[in-house]
């Protein structure tokens, strides 16, 4: 009688993992997968300009990237000569050169112009500068102006509830406009 209870047991045993198999097979089977797909915030920027060989007019950066994006941009004016080499003096402001800057959405800041609102995926910031004017030619060089412009994400909160912009320029937010550190401010 006790082995005809333990074959019983071990019968029922057996048929329970066979049912639960089937189950799990089945609800496997019978499921939809689920698939995760996340893509990465980009916010490359490229500046934009008219120019005609001799005036640079209508500076302004896009936002080429898929997120909002704060903007700010660096100016670098020098002589270059016909193999690339810089000549070793710079170029003076209202001597060699003048540029007739906007007058508004830009802030400048220490070495940089801060564009201060954020730019959507595609969109253009105002215009930086209106032109660029060579006012003297330099022997054997050609007035150079380079636009180097970095983006940051506009969303998100990196540390201490401050977001990336704020840690990584040290400037702060205030309803979604980009504010300068206290005592760094300046006008284009």
């Amino acid at each position: 009688m006790r082995n005809g209870k333990i074959l019983l047991i071990a019968i029922l045993l057996f048929t329970a993992s066979l049912g639960i198999g089937g189950t799990l097979a089945y609800l496997t089977d019978a499921s939809d997968r689920v698939v995760n797909t996340f893509v990465p915030g980009l916010v490359p920027p490229s500046v934009e300009e008219d120019f005609d060989g001799c005036v640079k007019e209508n500076v302004r950066i896009k936002n080429d990237g898929n997120i909002s994006a704060y903007i700010r941009a660096c100016v670098v004016i020098t002589w270059k000569d016909a193999h690339g080499n810089l000549a070793p003096q710079q170029p003076v402001a209202g001597k060699d050169y003048a540029i007739e800057w906007t007058d508004s959405g830009w802030q400048k800041c220490k070495d940089y112009y801060y564009c201060l609102t954020p730019v959507e995926p595609g969109q253009q910031t105002p215009v930086l500068m209106n032109n660029v004017i060579e006012i003297e030619k330099k022997d054997g060089y050609d007035l150079v102006v380079e636009i180097a412009a970095q983006t940051i994400q506009a969303d998100g909160v990196a540390e201490n509830g401050k977001t990336p912009v704020e840690l990584a320029w040290n400037v702060s937010i205030q309803n979604g406009n980009l504010q300068p550190a206290a005592g760094e401010e300046g006008t284009p």
